[in-house]
């Protein structure tokens, strides 16, 4: 019947319609995401002569970066007496359509931690590790979050990586980070 057939063209056309809008959104997402980045304001931390006492956190990644990153946490730490340098690492996962996803497996996330940790008790100074699970979103917040419950002055963090897919995708830990650290009692500074 022709009635039928109207009903039946309506809901195609509203289905088609849902289907290229959603294609749409998918496709402009990741531009979304990496214009958004721009919006995390850039701020190279002063570095800081001597932390007050308290915690110092390494946040490594498996990076070149790391070595870097361990020997100014190591710097600070002696700077204010041999505080101990926690080795914090993020295991981040995606999350599609409603279900997660690991992006790192377990054992290489504490591999890269206990890599620190070796580097930092090397130095002489006292050596923790842990590493975290998150969401991109909630990476930085669960870093800070185990920084302060630490009782950390300083979070010491590789500088961003332009260009890398993951910062293009999420936005910048490091920059994130230091936004973060700005509200929070603690000192953020990336390294080169």
């Amino acid at each position: 019947c022709r009635a039928c057939w109207g009903l039946g063209h309506a809901s195609f056309v509203v289905t088609a319609l849902s289907v290229l809008v959603a294609a749409l959104a998918a496709l402009l997402a990741p531009a979304t995401l990496w214009l958004r980045r721009g919006s995390i304001a850039h701020h190279k931390a002063v570095p800081a002569t001597a932390p007050a006492p308290g915690l110092v956190v390494a946040a490594v990644n498996g990076s070149d970066a790391d070595a870097r990153v361990t020997d100014r946490a190591v710097a600070l730490a002696k700077a204010a007496g041999g505080r101990a340098v926690l080795a914090l690492h993020v295991r981040v996962s995606e999350v599609l359509d409603g279900a997660e996803a690991e992006t790192e497996p377990r054992p290489q996330a504490e591999a890269i931690v206990a890599h620190a940790r070796a580097r930092i008790a090397a130095a002489g100074i006292p050596a923790q590790g842990e590493v975290l699970h998150a969401t991109p979103g909630q990476a930085v917040r669960a870093a800070l979050a185990r920084a302060e419950a630490g009782g950390a002055t300083h979070v010491v963090i590789g500088a961003p990586h332009d260009g890398a897919l993951d910062d293009l995708l999420h936005g910048s830990f490091a920059r994130a980070a230091e936004a973060a650290g700005r509200q929070a009692a603690i000192t953020v500074e990336t390294v080169d």
